[in-house]
């Protein structure tokens, strides 16, 4: 098999609360990016941190930081390669590298060089063990951690998967579906999807890094990371891995989906089956929430085609809006000077970028913003700073070029609006930007919707299909992309569904619903 080269490498670190051990995993992680020469973007996620532990990576400037409230270590790995992924965006997958590992671990110097000379010889998945802090626990507790951790590894092969220490090709992760976040730390499901993405020769067992699994006292890592196999590479049928037990289903306490692309087909027609599966859930207790990048004055068609007249979150969840009563509960705006100033790094990242702003009572544009859809509907045309005066309430600014398409668009808007607003894209076939205020999205709005009522994160299944609904199928307990749908969702969705032109929510609810009590 011929090695395809690696031209980047992504290293992500999910930390929750690691404000004392993440700096030492942190100079670990330069000192072995300093062994190699390639491009180097370490991605640290604070999940649900309450310490300090985001003073220390803004004290870094050279890090990427990716905030979340997922609470699984496994969606937070997930949410951290996709970052990665875009800030390499123009790299192809085949020659990006991922390796991850976390906080509280300390890489050897020669880790990422090990894996990459792994990768050299056409491996695509390193899976590596851990050395324990033994002088941190009693010597009895020490000794019998290293009996049962040994007994599963030796000079040629082990059977540990640790997310402290894995290597992935980013195509073969891309292909598998990436980081299957359910599955709780370990990951398992991503090396059994792995290997068969990667038709048989996707992994070397390696010996010793990383160091997540805490037996009472934290780990870190030691040795060396990447020793192969006998034959250097995993073939069908060695060292089969079990993937974790599927989420509970009658636990679905709420379905959030999307509507374009996800229940509503390319005719804008919402399927009867699809109708039924979404009442069938009401009726059983099971509430429905409709979350779309939509304004709200999209959704009159949606409820007569659905009678659905609960609480929808509009605007890629920077609008709360009561379908009965047709009012907007809570709105979270960008402020003048953000609009301002995110046009201003837009215009100078896209030469031809022209805006509207879409704002709690309708659409406002600049003379130069090509409308496709609300042709004569908005309520004021002027330059930016007119439309601005009486502080409408923006909840999306709309950036659209003629001459980029959506998915390039976002790859230049993401750094220069990096710590300013939240810029994402919900067609890749058109070239427009969807900006946010900083923090909003689907997967907050739909955090604080089920907090509001009392539902758990594991509770709420959610099905969408583009870059705006990233961050809400990452979040969910169990998120499932639509096939066909945009690769980034693809790469951190649990569970793939069928197209709309097939009712795949549909076919989904109603397999779950199936299994309630």
């Amino acid at each position: 098999m011929s090695a395809r080269p690696v031209t980047a490498v992504a290293v992500v670190v999910p930390a929750r609360d690691e404000e004392e051990l993440l700096p030492g995993c942190l100079e670990a992680v330069s000192l072995a990016a300093q062994r190699i020469c390639l491009p180097v973007v370490v991605v640290v996620v604070l999940d649900r941190c309450h310490d300090r532990t985001a003073d220390v990576v803004a004290a870094r400037p050279e890090l990427i930081a990716v905030e979340c409230d997922a609470g699984v270590v496994g969606t937070a790995r997930a949410m951290g390669v996709s970052a990665a992924l875009r800030h390499l965006h123009q790299h192809d997958l085949d020659g990006v590298w991922i390796a991850c590992t976390d906080a509280d671990s300390r890489v050897p110097v020669d880790w990422l060089e090990h894996q990459l000379k792994l990768a050299d010889d056409g491996v695509d998945l390193v899976l590596g063990t851990v050395d324990l802090a033994g002088d941190e626990l009693p010597p009895a507790t020490a000794a019998r951690w290293w009996r049962d951790y040994n007994r599963l590894v030796d000079e040629a092969a082990h059977a540990h998967v640790h997310g402290a220490n894995v290597g992935v090709r980013a195509s073969v992760y891309v292909a598998a579906g990436g980081v299957r976040a359910g599955l709780g730390p370990r990951g398992r499901a991503a090396h059994a999807r792995g290997r068969a993405a990667a038709g048989g020769h996707g992994g070397a067992l390696g010996r010793r890094a990383g160091g997540h699994e805490r037996p009472p006292a934290r780990s870190r890592a030691g040795g060396r990371v990447g020793r192969p196999a006998a034959s250097g590479r995993l073939r069908s049928g060695e060292h089969r891995l079990s993937a974790a037990p599927p989420c509970d289903n009658d636990r679905m306490r709420m379905v959030a989906t999307d509507l374009d692309g996800t229940i509503v087909g390319p005719d804008g027609s919402i399927s009867a089956r699809t109708v039924q599966a979404l009442q069938a859930c009401q009726d059983a207790g099971v509430r429905v929430v409709y979350v779309t990048g939509r304004p709200p004055r999209w959704m009159g068609e949606v409820v007569s085609q659905t009678g659905h007249r609960g609480t929808a979150l509009c605007g890629n969840g920077a609008v709360v809006y009561d379908l009965a009563a047709e009012q907007v509960l809570h709105a979270r705006v960008l402020t003048t000077d953000v609009v301002l100033e995110v046009a201003r790094r837009l215009t100078e990242a896209l030469p031809d970028a022209t805006f509207a702003l879409e704002t709690v009572t309708g659409l406002r544009r600049t003379s130069s913003y090509v409308v496709r859809w609300d042709v004569g509907v908005e309520a004021v045309v002027g330059d930016l700073p007119s439309l601005l005066a009486d502080d409408p309430g923006v909840v999306k600014l709309l950036c659209r070029s003629e001459s980029s398409l959506s998915d390039d668009m976002l790859a230049r808007a993401i750094p220069v609006l990096d710590g300013l607003a939240a810029p994402t894209h919900s067609n890749p076939n058109d070239g427009l930007l969807e900006i946010s205020a900083l923090g909003v999205g689907k997967a907050s709005a739909l955090a604080e919707l089920a907090r509001e009522w009392g539902i758990d994160q594991a509770d709420v299944v959610a099905f969408g299909d583009m870059p705006n609904d990233l961050d809400m199928i990452g979040w969910a307990g169990r998120g499932f992309a639509m096939r066909g749908g945009h690769a980034d969702v693809l790469a951190v969705a649990h569970d793939v569904a069928p197209p709309v032109t097939e009712d795949g929510v549909a076919q989904v609810l109603e397999r779950l619903l199936a299994t309630l009590p």
